[in-house]
């Protein structure tokens, strides 16, 4: 690990330390502003500091930074400073970090949604991965979900494969209430 990494893995650690230490002392307002505290910081230092997070989400000595690192990546996928890849990487990222935790899921189709290309990388996600393979815990309700939220932005993305594949996965569901609702879903998209 080269200087540059070394201070960001530095820099990540004491930021998340503070707001860990007031969290541990019951302030219960204590937030975190990964993006202002860590990530202009390193871009003053290295405007190329995406290639520095990639390369760290990947690098055990910094694996206790690993999940604050890829939070920080997926605000710039809402800022739309992510190339096609490092957006990618955020979605793989995604399957690694909710297991457990749905809302991560949710995090990061809102923050890939953003931009045009996000959406396409939800979209594509949704229907060769999640409707494909459906091989990640809620699949179903995963895809729907990425497809609503692409949906209110790109809805012209949306395909007609992909809206057949829904349909299709629709149909298989056996919780009523839960085909309602997908029902329901694929009545918008439709119309858009």
């Amino acid at each position: 690990m080269d200087a540059y990494m070394q201070r960001a893995v530095e820099l990540f650690r004491e930021k998340v330390g503070i707001y860990q230490r007031r969290r541990d002392e019951g302030d219960a307002f204590a937030s975190i502003h990964l993006y202002g505290d860590v990530v202009a910081v390193l871009k003053e230092e290295n405007p190329d500091v995406v290639a520095t997070l990639i390369t760290l989400l990947n690098d055990n000595e910094a694996s206790d930074m690993h999940y604050w690192i890829f939070i920080a990546m997926r605000g710039m996928a809402q800022r739309g400073e992510l190339s096609h890849d490092a957006m990618r990487i955020v979605l793989v990222h995604t399957i690694f970090f909710a297991t457990g935790d749905y809302e991560e899921w949710y995090k990061s189709s809102n923050a890939l949604a953003c931009s045009s290309e996000g959406a396409q990388i939800l979209l594509d996600f949704a229907e060769n991965h999640l409707l494909g393979k459906r091989d990640v815990r809620g699949w179903r309700w995963f895809a729907f979900q990425m497809v609503g939220i692409v949906s209110i932005r790109h809805a012209s993305l949306i395909s007609t494969s992909l809206k057949d594949k829904l349909k299709e996965a629709m149909d298989q569901e056996t919780d009523t209430k839960v085909k309602r609702m997908f029902q329901e879903f694929l009545a918008v998209i439709e119309k858009s």
